[in-house]
């Protein structure tokens, strides 16, 4: 079993795609419940012995993502891999609805907090693993540990350099 974030576009599609193709059990979340239904529905005409299963969460809220970790925890006990993928560029700052700065949310705390929620089943499996996916947009920039959430001076590309460097460093 795959769990794959960002499942519907980009590299978490690509990568559940050929995952799915080679016989793997992939888990497919996204925020989109139509995109994830029809990605579903594509990946089965490439393979229609394909074992898909979707769950629907934003994971740039943290609730949704312990949740939506609860509820994959839950069906499936063993989990081999689970492929952090998902995130956003923000140009302009935003908060979610609990207050994060947007960037800081999705594209680093639910890596964390979804790592931290399959623990358990990534653990049963023995040989598991966590990837998670950052860039080399994170060079040239450093954290500032006193203004995480980029209250001073936002810059959409400086906290998404950021994002992907606390993607390495938790890694």
């Amino acid at each position: 079993v795959i769990v794959i974030t960002g499942a519907t576009d980009g590299i978490g599609k690509v990568a559940a795609r050929e995952l799915s193709k080679k016989g793997y059990a992939t888990v497919l979340v996204g925020r989109n419940i139509r995109k994830l239904e029809s990605t579903k529905e594509e990946f089965l005409k490439l393979n229609p012995q394909a074992l898909i299963t979707i769950f629907q969460a934003d994971l740039s809220l943290l609730k949704e993502t312990k949740r939506v970790g609860k509820e994959i925890l839950n069906k499936f006990p063993k989990i081999y891999c689970l492929l952090n993928n998902a995130g956003a560029f923000f140009a302009d700052r935003t908060l979610t609805s609990e207050g994060l700065e947007s960037t800081f949310a999705l594209n680093h705390m639910n890596y964390f907090i979804l790592s931290h929620e399959l623990l358990p089943a990534l653990q049963n499996h023995g040989k598991a693993r966590i990837v998670n996916v950052a860039s080399g947009a994170h060079v040239g920039v450093t954290l500032d540990k006193e203004d995480l959430l980029a209250e001073k001076n936002y810059s959409g590309w400086k906290q998404y350099q950021r994002s992907k460097l606390m993607n390495i460093y938790f890694t």
